[in-house]
């Protein structure tokens, strides 16, 4: 999918072509270089005379220094300028003097003389080079000093200076040709064997781990990867396939870990199940044996208490029949649970619609038990006591429950336009149970409660 990919964006890319390719490239330039140099060899053995020759040579020595060195001029690799220079200069007898420059002139490489590398001054030859459009030739009794820029593009990378000896310039010519030649056409062949060799040894390996590579993410994981060698591209195919061996292993033991959690998750889940269903039905016999008891007194006041107990009890009730039913045990839907219980203090009190009305703003979220449940229960007070005392003699009204989530806080507003509370009572220090019960819960939430008693009553609880 890579290579195909990199195809229709640009194949015209070095970085897209394939390595077959890459290796055939290089060969056919190593193989073009050899020949050009060979025929520029050629070209200058016809030379008659001996200045003619002499400098037809040190072009051609130039020629070649500059395609054998470029990259290295281009990076300031000195260590291989100085070695080209002294393989030329000491293994084959050509060169007395050889330099290298870097655009500005100063000398980066020298092929006698590693002192002159640490001249700071610009060399004036060097400079000379630097601003010649061309070769240039010098003259001295025992040498022929020639030099020329480097150019990559219109970029100036540097210059090369050589000094060829001139007595003994027509045999060693001779021997560097014969030399040269027979070492080129040698190292062609060779490069030829070697480049086949190398392109088999990785390109196949490599083929290979691309085909396993591609069938894995198809999830076959029984792939493996025959290199035949030891040395880097064998070590890379063993370590793919170990990868994949402990890769097969891993996700055999996820699997199976994963199957022992999902067991252990269900049994969890069963548990809770069951201690929400136990809950919920002692809540009910709770609450039956409280509406029993309310039945059986003659205490107005007694029957007001049980009455009040039950509904507490019942909107606790409540949270425990939506878990019951529900896939998670650990939160529950404000929605659902503010509907069910309003509609039961509404039924509980037997208010008619028509009398009291509800509006509700409920933002559709989870929250957890620790919050539910007093939530709840403040939410069963406020409700319970605006439908006691709020609109007395069936005075019609409205009462509003509003709850959401916003800047990382809860906002649960209750509120009823009916005549209100008395002037001299603070909610906040009352003595009265149920509000005593509301401040309770409001501290456990860790949470701050506001009132208003302006056009009926309204609180207003904030918590984190």
């Amino acid at each position: 999918m890579l290579f195909k990919r990199g195809i229709n964006n640009s194949f015209l890319h070095p970085k897209n072509w394939p390595l077959t390719l890459k290796i055939t490239l290089s060969l056919v330039t190593m193989v073009m270089a050899a020949v050009i140099s060979i025929t520029l060899l050629s070209i200058r053995r016809e030379q008659q005379t001996f200045q003619t020759e002499l400098k037809e040579q040190a072009v051609v020595l130039l020629n070649t220094l500059e395609i054998a060195s470029i990259d290295a001029l281009y990076h300031l690799d000195t260590d291989y300028l100085s070695d080209l220079m002294e393989a030329l200069g000491e293994n084959q007898g050509l060169l007395v003097s050889g330099r290298f420059y870097n655009h500005e002139g100063r000398v980066i490489a020298d092929a006698y003389n590693e002192r002159a590398t640490l001249l700071l001054d610009i060399d004036p030859f060097g400079r000379l080079l630097i601003e010649s459009s061309t070769a240039i030739f010098e003259w001295h009794e025992d040498r022929l000093r020639a030099g020329r820029a480097i150019h990559a593009g219109k970029s100036h990378l540097g210059a090369i200076s050589i000094g060829l000896p001139i007595f003994p310039l027509k045999t060693k010519i001779s021997e560097m040709r014969n030399r040269g030649f027979n070492t080129a056409l040698i190292l062609i062949i060779a490069g030829v064997f070697i480049a086949i060799i190398i392109s088999r040894s990785i390109s196949g390996p490599l083929r290979e781990m691309v085909n396993a590579t591609k069938a894995i993410a198809a999830g076959d994981l029984s792939q493996s990867i025959s290199a035949g060698s030891i040395d880097e591209v064998g070590i890379l195919a063993d370590s793919f396939n170990n990868m994949i061996h402990r890769l097969s292993q891993s996700l055999t033991s996820l699997k199976e870990n994963e199957e022992q959690l999902k067991a252990s998750l269900a049994e969890k889940e069963l548990l809770l199940k069951e201690i929400h269903h136990r809950v919920k039905n002692n809540l009910q016999v709770i609450s039956s044996l409280l509406k029993l008891e309310s039945a059986i007194t003659k205490d107005s006041q007694v029957m007001a208490i049980l009455k009040q107990t039950q509904e507490r009890v019942r909107a606790i009730g409540i949270i425990h029949e939506i878990l019951n039913k529900s896939d998670n045990f650990s939160l529950i839907s404000t929605v659902d649970y503010i509907r069910r219980l309003t509609t039961y203090l509404f039924t509980s009190y037997g208010v008619e619609i028509k009398t009291i009305t509800l509006k509700t703003d409920i933002e559709d979220m989870l929250i957890d038990l620790n919050r539910g449940i007093p939530c709840g229960l403040i939410i069963n007070e406020l409700i319970s006591n605006s439908l006691k005392y709020a609109f007395p003699q069936g005075k019609k009204g409205e009462i509003t429950v509003s709850f959401h989530y916003k800047a990382d806080k809860y906002i649960l507003v209750i509120s009823d336009n009916g005549v209100g509370l008395p002037e001299e009572l603070n909610p906040q220090q009352s003595q009265t149970l149920g509000l005593t019960i509301v401040n309770t819960l409001v501290k456990q939430l860790e949470g701050t409660i506001e009132f208003n008693a302006q056009a009926g009553t309204t609180f207003k609880i904030i918590f984190l």
